[in-house]
């Protein structure tokens, strides 16, 4: 007969581990995406999705037939790093296999960046899924409007990219007024340039609770979660429907700062940024070697 005192510690041992259970994946109306998960564990853990908004992606062009495998992506990127921190599980049914490969890099690219943090998790995939993807000369590029994308945009040119707008990250979520402005700005731009304008709005940064983060992490990073370990990996894995879509062999990702800045805390880097893979692209994290001036001076010129 089993110790019923045994078996209730294993179970509270077990309510106690931090994971996050992805259970489905919604497209609604062919464009935006809604992913339905389960988050159990300690209340620390509990207390970074308490704000009950769920995690959304939605796009200016119909992705209902990008497999779940691709589709799944933005979701896993945005949640690792919460997975690495708390030693937390994830579980999710299927994922494309470039991108599961890409995974053991980035986080060794976290670790040497933030070495005073302890990593480890888990990942429990049901299904990897190789997607043989002939790709195209298409490429794409993150553009804002600011110096750097500006930069980035006017040095590439010839490839004739198509324009990246995200609302979510530096454009608040719920920010319609903004969001309007600076879609008919880059819009303005792609016309100008004769160029694609490709929209994604998301919830990246409002599914979280930044401060609960910040709180939790703040005297290791020196800094906020945003800037620090979400920002360019959460960003970047929201182009990876749009790249299994269009058979994108290019993303540009406009470099925040310089090879000569590569000691400072930032999300966004080489070596985060270029690791990332998922169905064959290759992701270019572009201007590293221009100084802020400099990019002025590509703009002008």
């Amino acid at each position: 007969m089993l110790n019923p005192v045994i078996e209730l510690q294993k179970k509270i041992k077990t309510n106690n581990h931090n994971e996050i259970i992805l259970k489905n994946i919604e497209v609604i109306n062919g464009n935006k995406v809604v992913y339905h998960y389960d988050i159990n564990g300690s209340e620390s853990f509990k207390k970074i999705f308490w704000l009950g908004i769920p995690f959304s992606v939605e796009y200016s062009e119909n992705v209902e037939n990008v497999p779940n495998d691709i589709l799944v992506i933005p979701f896993v990127c945005n949640v690792l790093p919460i997975i690495w921190f708390n030693n937390a599980s994830l579980h999710i049914d299927s994922i494309d296999k470039d991108f599961y490969n890409s995974i053991p890099n980035l986080k060794k690219a976290y670790k040497n960046m933030l070495s005073n943090i302890k990593f480890g998790g888990k990942i429990y995939v049901k299904e990897i899924i190789e997607n043989r993807i002939k790709l195209t000369k298409k490429t794409v590029t993150f553009f804002s409007g600011g110096v750097d994308s500006f930069s980035t945009l006017i040095c590439n040119l010839k490839l004739k990219p198509s324009l990246i707008t995200i609302c979510g990250g530096a454009i608040d979520f719920n920010n319609e007024k903004e969001w309007n402005n600076v879609k008919f700005y880059t819009t303005t731009i792609g016309k100008q340039f004769n160029l694609q304008n490709l929209f994604i709005k998301s919830s990246l940064r409002a599914f979280i609770d930044n401060s609960e983060l910040e709180k939790q992490f703040h005297d290791k990073l020196n800094d906020n979660w945003w800037h620090a370990v979400q920002y360019s990996i959460g960003m970047i894995s929201l182009v990876a429907p749009l790249c299994y879509k269009y058979k994108i062999s290019k993303v540009l990702f406009p470099s925040t700062y310089t090879e000569k800045e590569k000691n400072v805390i930032c999300a966004s880097r080489p070596e985060i940024d270029e690791n990332l893979r998922f169905c064959s692209t290759t992701i270019v994290h572009d201007g590293y070697v221009f100084t802020r001036q400099q990019k002025v001076n590509n703009i002008c010129n």
